[in-house]
């Protein structure tokens, strides 16, 4: 599979929850997304970088 773009996010402080949700709802937009599926996508992705923070202790998110 050929990967047109990628991006890798530290995910360490509540700010970086804030910067994976501006992230992940850039790419949604243009994607082409709806704004229902948009909302869908950043919420999923807003709370596993939560729940890797809250009980992983942190890591990286790579968006593909």
């Amino acid at each position: 599979m050929l990967v047109q773009k990628r991006e890798t996010l530290q995910i360490r402080s509540e700010e970086d929850i804030v910067r994976v949700r501006q992230t992940v709802r850039e790419w949604c937009v243009s994607s082409g997304f709806r704004l229902v599926d948009q909302t869908k996508v950043v919420t999923a992705a807003s709370e596993l970088a939560r729940n890797v923070i809250d009980h992983g202790g942190g890591g990286d998110l790579l968006i593909e």
